[in-house]
């Protein structure tokens, strides 16, 4: 279910099966420009839908659940469901028994209700946390004989040593077990005590910042525990005062890599946020350099508490006016080495500049012209597809959604007047004209004057 509209909505989705049973959704609510997978009589026992899940039977199921379903999988007795819900939901399940609970919704004890008759549990979906509204549920089905588990394993740092806790249900099912890696990683054990055994292992620097390994744990065969642990860089950086391109009035892509307008010859202040993914305490040395621009200081020391981010501001200066953009790096050395590319643009006061950047990620780059209070983006140098006009004071989009698409054109920025005239290209065109763009007590206003 899409929601191409400016509003919320909410509604009843009534779904028919081929056999003329027709199944009532209670009230769904969907965010604008949002999208929602709907999971309908899903059985439990494919492999398709749920991990594990062969000992359910045929006619276990998840009847529907109002927020959309990313996984399911079964381990140590445990039905584990994860959801996108941007707010509240509700799934049902029909089970052949009652589930012997407790059930667990976003890290909180919660009850279930069970319907005897029906062999149904309705279980509540609490809302995730923005920006990815990601839940997690887990309904304990019976006590099993015996349980394995990853205690607290939920990312690896790339290029770093890495240690992996696990526990057991008893000591004979520790010496049994073993864990399973992906193919060409290797792991040695040191048993922490009786029931807990830890694995270290070396995270190859290669691996890419944001992908997914899984592991598991294995005893006679069988495996009883998995997990799928995220790889990140032991530092990651960010430009706060990085563009990025708008998609609309309320969607934004930040650019990458960042980049960063400058005025000349007041030059600015760039605040640098970094972020420490160790679970400890570290110490970083940020430096920042792209001639021929000058930065004060020009390296800096910032301590970072565990999993938490701290910022440091830097002053740069434009003392010439060379071609636009200009490539920078932000090095980080320390407790970790890393280097992340940057990129400014240098507006001498007064002036308009234009210049091509990768906005998007994807194709060629776009063409931008820009002054000290308007940005304009579009496909190419010739017009194309206009993708953004912004007005800078406040970082918002004056296009309506979707953009709007141009013949031939010539383009013309000064200050905030932009001017779109037909290139000679054979075909006639209408002239677009002049885009005025006024400011005043908030309200923002495009006139067009056509010749």
């Amino acid at each position: 279910i899409t929601n191409r509209g400016a509003k919320p909505w909410t509604g009843v989705l009534r779904a028919a099966f081929p056999n003329r049973q027709t199944l009532v959704l209670p009230a769904l609510t969907i965010a604008p420009a949002d999208s929602l997978w709907i999971p309908i009589n899903v059985p439990l026992a494919s492999p398709l839908f749920c991990t594990q899940c062969a000992v359910f039977g045929n006619d276990d199921r998840l009847i529907y659940a109002t927020s959309e379903l990313n996984a399911m999988e079964f381990e140590n007795g445990t039905l584990a469901l994860e959801f996108y819900a941007p707010v509240e939901g509700t799934a049902v399940l029909r089970m052949a028994r009652r589930p012997s609970g407790p059930y667990l919704a976003g890290g909180r004890l919660k009850s279930f209700d069970w319907d005897n008759a029906t062999h149904r549990v309705k279980l509540t979906i609490p809302a995730g946390k923005a920006p990815l509204y990601r839940t997690r549920v887990a309904l304990a089905m019976e006590a099993p004989d015996h349980s394995a588990f990853f205690v607290d394993a939920k990312r690896l740092l790339i290029g770093e040593r890495n240690h992996v806790l696990t526990s057991y249900s008893s000591p004979e099912l520790a010496r049994r077990s073993r864990l399973k890696l992906p193919a060409g990683w290797t792991a040695t054990a040191q048993a922490k005590s009786p029931l807990e055994i830890e694995y270290t292992l070396d995270v190859p620097v290669s691996l890419v910042h944001g992908d997914h390994v899984e592991f598991a744990l294995e005893a006679d065969g069988v495996e009883m525990s998995r997990a799928r642990l995220t790889l990140v860089r032991p530092v990651a950086l960010r430009v706060a005062e990085g563009v990025s391109l708008h998609f609309g009035h309320g969607q934004e892509l930040p650019v990458w890599p960042a980049l960063v307008p400058v005025e000349q010859p007041a030059g600015r202040t760039i605040t640098v946020v970094v972020r420490n993914a160790a679970p400890e305490i570290r110490m970083f040395h940020v430096a920042m350099e792209a001639a021929p621009l000058e930065f004060s200081p020009a390296t800096q020391e910032v301590v970072v508490g565990a999993l938490a981010e701290r910022e440091i501001t830097f002053r740069v200066f434009a003392n010439a006016a060379p071609a636009n953009p200009i490539g920078g790096w932000l090095r980080v050395s320390g407790a970790a080495n890393f280097s992340e590319p940057v990129q400014f643009v240098v507006i001498p006061r007064g002036q308009t500049v234009e210049y091509q950047a990768q906005m998007d990620g994807v194709g060629e780059p776009k063409y931008v012209l820009e002054s000290s209070r308007v940005r304009a983006v579009f496909a190419n140098a010739q017009g194309g597809r206009w993708l953004e006009l912004v007005w800078k004071e406040s970082n918002r989009s004056l296009l309506a959604d979707g953009n709007t698409l141009l013949g031939p054109t010539r383009l013309k920025l000064s200050d905030a007047v932009l001017t779109l005239d037909p290139a000679p290209s054979g075909v006639k065109l209408e002239p677009y004209g002049d885009v005025h763009v006024q400011s005043g007590g908030g309200v923002y206003r495009l006139e067009r004057r056509t010749p």
